[in-house]
C-alpha cells in the first residue's frame, strides 16, 4: 500500500495520525522521515519495521528507525551525497532486485530508471555523480523509441504531453509542472498524480494525462491572478530591503510560486 500525505491536511512527510491503525508491517519512508522522531517512535511501538528513505539533513535527534538511509547522515562512507528521494528508492530497487531475472528487471527498470529522473530534475539536484548518470540513462530510454514503448501507459500518456525530443529543459519546465500541479491545488492532488502514473489502460491514461494538463493551466491562471494583485499590493515597496506583502486569499498551494516570482523581479527576499 501506498500513503501519500494529503497536502493541506497532513502537511508534509510522516505523521502520528497518518499512520494511526498501521501495526506489524513494513513501512518505507521516502523523501521524510529524518526529522519525524515522534511518529517514528509511534510506529515502532505498534510493532512496525521502519526504513527512512531520505536526503534532508539529519537533525540532533535521529528517528528509532531499523533502517536510515540518508546521504548525509556519514557522508565520510558515501560515495554520492546529492540523491533526491526519488534516486534514493531507485537505488533501493537496485539493491533488491539485484537477483532478478535480468530480462525481466530490463522491463521494470525502464519505469523506474525515467521516475528516477524526473525527481532528479523536478527536485533541482545536482547533476553530478550518480545523478547525472540517472538523468542520462533516463532521458535515453525516453528518446529511444523501442524503450519508449516499454513504459508503462500512465508514464508515457503524461510525458507525451510535452515535446520532443526530451531534454533536462523540458522535463523541469513542462513536465514537472504537470506533475506538481494537481498537488498543489488540491488536498489529494498528489495521490491522483500517483494513480495516473500506475494507470495500465491506454484510454484512461490519455484522460488522466489530460486532465492534468488542465489542471496545470488553471495553476498558471491563479498564480498570474494572485501575481498581480501582490504586485498591486507592494507598489511603492520595491526597494525595500524585503518585501514583506500580504494578501489575503491567496492558495497555500501557489503562495510559494508567487513569493518566488516577486523575489525574482525585484531581486530580493519576498515574503
Amino acid at each position: 500500500e501506498t500513503i501519500i500525505p494529503r497536502r493541506f491536511t497532513h502537511g508534509y512527510g510522516i505523521t502520528t495520525p497518518l499512520i494511526q491503525g498501521i501495526s506489524h508491517s513494513l513501512l518505507i519512508t521516502v523523501d521524510n522521515g529524518i526529522a519525524a522522531p515522534e511518529p517514528i517512535r509511534v510506529a515502532k511501538a505498534a510493532g512496525n519495521v521502519v526504513l527512512i528513505l531520505d536526503h534532508h539533513l539529519p537533525q540532533a535527534e535521529l528517528p528509532p528507525a531499523d533502517v536510515i538511509v540518508d546521504p548525509h547522515l556519514h557522508p565520510e562512507r558515501n560515495g554520492y551525497e546529492h540523491y533526491c528521494g526519488a534516486g534514493l528508492a531507485y537505488k533501493l530497487a537496485e539493491y533488491l532486485c539485484g537477483e532478478e531475472d535480468p530480462e525481466e528487471k530490463k522491463k521494470l527498470f525502464f519505469d523506474l530508471l525515467v521516475l528516477a529522473c524526473l525527481g532528479t530534475l523536478a527536485d533541482v539536484m545536482p547533476l553530478t555523480g550518480d545523478n547525472r548518470r540517472l538523468v542520462m540513462s533516463g532521458l535515453q530510454v525516453i528518446n529511444r523509441e523501442s524503450w519508449y514503448r516499454q513504459l508503462s501507459p500512465g508514464l508515457r500518456a503524461v510525458l507525451d504531453l510535452a515535446s520532443r525530443p526530451y531534454t533536462e529543459d523540458t522535463i523541469k519546465f513542462q513536465t514537472a509542472p504537470i506533475l506538481n500541479a494537481t498537488g498543489r491545488l488540491f488536498d489529494a492532488g498528489s495521490s491522483s498524480v500517483l494513480k495516473a502514473l500506475l494507470e495500465t489502460g491506454e484510454a484512461a491514461a490519455v484522460a488522466y494525462a489530460a486532465k492534468m494538463k488542465a489542471i496545470n493551466q488553471r495553476r498558471k491562471d491563479l498564480v498570474a491572478q494572485w501575481l498581480a494583485a501582490v504586485e498591486e499590493a507592494a507598489a511603492g515597496r520595491e526597494e525595500d530591503p524585503i518585501l514583506l506583502v500580504r494578501c489575503q486569499g491567496i492558495p497555500e498551494g501557489i503562495v510559494g510560486i508567487v513569493a518566488g516570482k516577486l523575489s525574482e523581479t525585484y531581486r530580493r527576499p519576498a515574503f
